[in-house]
């Protein structure tokens, strides 16, 4: 949860609050509240923490972390009306993929 706040610096996710986050990411850890099994229990605590090493790391793709970041990510219209600029499209400032569809 510590991390929440340089992830969405590193990614530029403006639009994503901190609260909203680590919200989400409770619910990752509450799907396995009732694991009692000390072996399962321990497989997932290191699979929790390969995840946020290869967060920080900048090893997975902005797609990644909005999967665990933002519950709506099934939703593309809940993202897009998040981001007002849409800046996460941008590649240096224009808007790239609609300069490419238009062959410029």
């Amino acid at each position: 949860m510590k991390a929440v706040p340089y992830v969405l610096e590193q990614y530029d996710f403006h639009w994503l609050t901190e609260d909203e986050c680590k919200t989400n990411i409770a619910k990752h850890f509450k799907k396995y509240k009732a694991v009692d099994n000390p072996v399962v229990i321990d497989m997932l605590r290191v699979k929790g923490e390969m995840e946020l090493d290869e967060t920080i790391r900048r090893f997975k793709t902005p797609c990644h972390i909005l999967y665990l970041l933002n519950t709506d990510i099934d939703d593309p219209q809940s993202i897009e009306e998040k981001s007002s600029r849409k800046e996460y499209m941008k590649i240096g400032g224009s808007d790239f993929m609609a300069d490419f569809l238009q062959g410029k």
